[in-house]
């Protein structure tokens, strides 16, 4: 396929048209929520980065060390929970499986708020940070069921 302004525009057009009847307020929510998705997902990836880089530098005891290998575990654990929700369609279908779902929500945030904090300045709140987004997200999750 090749892209010259014709099927460009008629690109725009196509969304246009998808897009014509749906409010200003449901834009930006998505918006919204598409902005704290990459900043929760951007900021897990520079922990892992900075966390990578900077363990060759300076030594942390070894129970710090142990206790952010925890938080990035769960951290990663939010990240599946999450994904979860939106690569099963189901879950949001069936209230046994959305209950068990959301049973999984609170543990890896409880795990991952003390063991993140035993990190380093820059990894401690790269972790916080996806974290607490990853929480809320899910937590309204829940609420709107």
């Amino acid at each position: 396929m090749v892209l010259n302004a014709k099927s460009i525009g008629a690109c725009s057009l196509g969304v246009q048209s998808m897009l014509r009847g749906v409010p200003p307020h449901v834009l930006v929510e998505a918006a919204i929520f598409l902005v704290l998705c990459l900043v929760a997902f951007g900021s897990l990836g520079y922990a892992i980065w900075k966390w990578r880089t900077e363990a060759k530098k300076e030594t942390l005891p070894v129970w710090r060390q142990i206790a952010t290998m925890i938080a990035f575990l769960a951290v990663m654990t939010q990240v599946s929970v999450f994904a979860v929700f939106w690569i099963w369609p189901e879950i949001g279908r069936d209230y046994i499986k959305f209950g068990q779902w959301a049973r999984w929500v609170i543990p890896p945030f409880l795990v991952a708020l003390p063991c993140a904090i035993a990190g380093k300045v820059a990894v401690r709140w790269s972790l916080l940070l996806p974290s607490i987004i990853l929480f809320v997200i899910c937590f309204f999750i829940v609420l709107s069921a």
